[in-house]
C-alpha cells in the first residue's frame, strides 16, 4: 500500500497482511466472476464485479482505496436484486463478499473521509432543481 506522508492506517493490521488481505479478496472476486458468467439477470452486477476485481489486483493506494469504496458501495446496493435471481448458495457467497468488501474499504482513512463529507453535504433544494 501506498500512504500519503501524514496518512495512518486504520487498522490493526500490517501493511503486509493487508496486501495479504487484498489479494484473497481478489481471488474471491475472480471466482465469483466466473462463476456468475451466465446468470440471468446478472449482468450489470457482474460488470461492477469485475472492474472490482481489477482494482482487487493491483497494490492499494489512497486513490485505489477511494475507487474499491465506490466499487464495493454500487456492489452492496445491487446486492438485494441479484440475490433474488441466483441460487441460495450463490447469493450468500456473492453477499458474504460484498458484505467483507465493505469493512476493507472503511479501514482506509481516505474512503472514511469521502463518505463523512458526503453525509454532510445538503441535498440540492427543489427550488434549485427547477431553475
Amino acid at each position: 500500500m501506498v500512504l500519503k506522508e501524514d496518512e495512518e492506517l486504520a487498522t490493526a493490521l500490517g501493511l503486509d497482511a493487508l496486501e495479504e488481505v487484498r489479494k484473497i479478496y481478489h481471488a474471491d472476486a475472480a471466482r465469483l466472476t466466473v462463476s456468475l458468467q451466465g446468470t440471468n439477470g446478472a449482468g450489470a452486477f457482474q460488470a461492477r464485479l469485475e472492474n472490482a476485481a481489477r482494482t482487487l489486483s493491483q497494490r492499494f493506494t489512497t486513490n485505489s482505496s477511494l475507487i474499491l469504496g465506490d466499487q464495493a458501495r454500487g456492489l452492496e446496493v445491487m446486492l438485494p436484486a441479484v440475490s433474488e435471481v441466483l441460487t441460495d448458495v450463490t447469493a450468500a457467497d456473492v453477499a458474504a463478499f460484498v458484505s467483507g468488501l465493505g469493512l476493507l474499504v472503511r479501514q482506509f482513512p481516505a474512503w472514511r473521509e469521502f463518505v463523512s463529507e458526503a453525509r454532510e453535504t445538503s441535498p440540492i433544494s427543489p427550488a434549485i432543481k427547477r431553475r
